[in-house]
């Protein structure tokens, strides 16, 4: 809230955000935010509902409701949560995510529309099918939004190493992890740009505590914008992952 506080954005994409859950010893974090900030408007959609997550096994994580929000400063006239593709079925469903993005959609002066993304993708697993399946969807749906002339803006966690960042200028002794893989070459947004800050990580391994130099660190966090956005900055906040194994990421931009 501090970081929040210190920048008074206009947009505020909020992926993990508990409303249920044992992590978080049962606290609403939406209600907390929207009491917090009564001058935003929000849309929330459910993106984790996990009856009991049996791991670690020591300190299981137990009971996950949470999502992903959108707070801004202006009133949309369209916000609308998409479930994505390769969800589990039947039993394995009660431990899986149910992964989605939430849009919001603001009319503009010129007649076209703004559409800000939140997005929280998934995890590696062996085969990575899911993974490929929401990237699929993604590019088709960006296909049919930018067609259609809008100014489109994708922000949050996308579980990849994205493109033009390296995670070997973060010195680490832990090796590049299983979990993350590069986003594939075959999906190349055609009519978007990646906005990313390539010399600060957003994420961390959780093997252990922070220890500087020890974890492996990575850029999974960014924006993907189509090109009838200028870009004037992106840059990620270094704290030193005190708040989360995430670092918060910064797009200042102008619609052209």
């Amino acid at each position: 809230m501090d970081i929040i506080d210190s920048i008074e954005p206009d947009f505020i994409l909020f992926q993990e955000l508990d409303t249920n859950s044992s992590r978080s010893f049962y606290i609403d974090q939406l209600s907390y935010l929207n009491a917090k900030y009564p001058n935003y408007s929000y849309a929330y959609g459910k993106n984790n509902k996990i009856g009991w997550l049996p791991k670690p096994l020591l300190r299981p994580t137990g009971k996950v409701e949470s999502g992903l929000a959108i707070f801004s400063k202006y009133f949309a006239n369209l916000a609308k949560r998409y479930s994505l593709p390769g969800q589990q079925d039947g039993f394995h469903k009660f431990f899986d995510f149910d992964r989605a993005f939430v849009e919001k959609r603001y009319e503009l002066e010129n007649g076209k529309e703004l559409v800000i993304i939140n997005l929280h993708l998934s995890d590696f697993n062996e085969t990575g099918r899911q993974r490929f399946e929401e990237l699929r969807y993604i590019d088709e749906y960006l296909h049919k939004e930018y067609k259609n002339g809008a100014y489109i803006i994708v922000g949050g966690d996308w579980n990849h190493n994205l493109p033009g960042t390296d995670p070997y200028l973060f010195e680490a002794e832990e090796e590049w992890p299983s979990w993350l893989k590069n986003l594939p070459e075959e999906f190349e947004f055609e009519g978007f740009r990646w906005a990313v800050d390539k010399y600060t990580p957003t994420v961390r391994s959780l093997n252990s505590g922070f220890n500087k130099g020890y974890n492996f660190m990575a850029v999974t966090d960014g924006f993907l914008v189509s090109d009838n956005l200028h870009v004037i900055r992106v840059r990620a906040l270094d704290h030193g992952f005190a708040s989360s194994y995430h670092n918060p990421v910064i797009l200042e931009f102008m619609l052209e």
